[in-house]
């Protein structure tokens, strides 16, 4: 058997024969197979970490949105709050407006929520 048929027989794992006519292959895969298998699991990973990623980022935008609009339901709160209205029956209440602006002057020049 030449050396280019050995070669290739051991590359394509097909049956080769031996002077007595016995079958015979190699089965064990070879370096190209190794390193194929390899490439494959390598890509593989990298796609598991990039849907990860992705997955991730769509996550921090869902929370980054859902604070934003917390901050928006707190500052429409405390703005009722300042001006009297009370928060549950969304009444006007002047003794509550008094007393924001008597008893708590510095919640009336805040603006904003700062956590």
């Amino acid at each position: 058997m030449t050396k280019e048929l050995n070669d290739q027989r051991f590359r394509d794992h097909e049956y080769f024969y031996c002077p007595n006519g016995h079958g015979l292959a190699y089965t064990s895969p070879s370096e190209a197979d190794r390193l194929r298998t390899q490439l494959a699991q390598e890509q593989h990973n990298r796609e598991q970490v990039e849907a990860a990623r992705t997955e991730l980022a769509n996550q921090r935008d869902h929370l980054e949105r859902r604070v934003a609009a917390q901050r928006g339901v707190v500052t429409r709160v405390r703005n009722r709050a300042k001006n009297g209205m009370c928060p549950c029956c969304k009444r006007h209440l002047p003794e509550l407006h008094r007393h924001m602006q008597t008893e708590h002057p510095e919640f009336q020049a805040t603006e904003g929520f700062e956590a």
